[in-house]
């Protein structure tokens, strides 16, 4: 673990880890923050969150009631199982770029071209979900 303090990461509060959904391989997992780095690799976070059985609880209620998948419907008494269900919400986020202009016009051109004089502040903050027919919504079977 690096000896940088992470307190002050917006991505993962200070922890170093986050649960994100891997597009690969279309399922939940832990992973290193890349914001912050405070783990040097995905695996060195996870072998981290493994030693602390607080943080183990903490990760099996970020990845949702999945913990009964995979059984049998003999183990499950006959019941209807709920399936898990991926639904990815459309955001509107803005993101905060830093340009030297002449005007605010040019400070949006500018910034549009995206050239080498634009400083991406790598700062973003929320501002709405779209509607629900924009989601996605998949079953996972993670």
């Amino acid at each position: 673990m690096s000896s940088a303090r992470s307190d002050g990461c917006p991505a993962c509060g200070g922890k170093g880890w986050l649960v994100m959904f891997n597009t690969d391989t279309r399922a939940l997992e832990l992973q290193r923050c890349d914001a912050c780095c405070l783990f040097q690799s995905d695996e060195a976070a996870r072998e981290h969150v493994a030693r602390s059985p607080a943080l183990q609880a903490e990760v099996e209620k970020a990845f949702g009631p999945s913990a009964t998948r995979g059984q049998s419907e003999n183990e499950t008494g006959g019941h209807n199982m709920t399936k898990t269900y991926l639904v990815g919400v459309r955001e509107v986020h803005f993101r905060y770029y830093k340009i030297t202009a002449e005007n605010e016009e040019q400070a949006k051109d500018l910034v549009h071209k995206r050239g080498p004089e634009v400083e991406d502040i790598e700062f973003s903050e929320f501002s709405h979900e779209c509607d629900r027919e924009t989601w996605s919504v998949e079953e996972s079977n993670a």
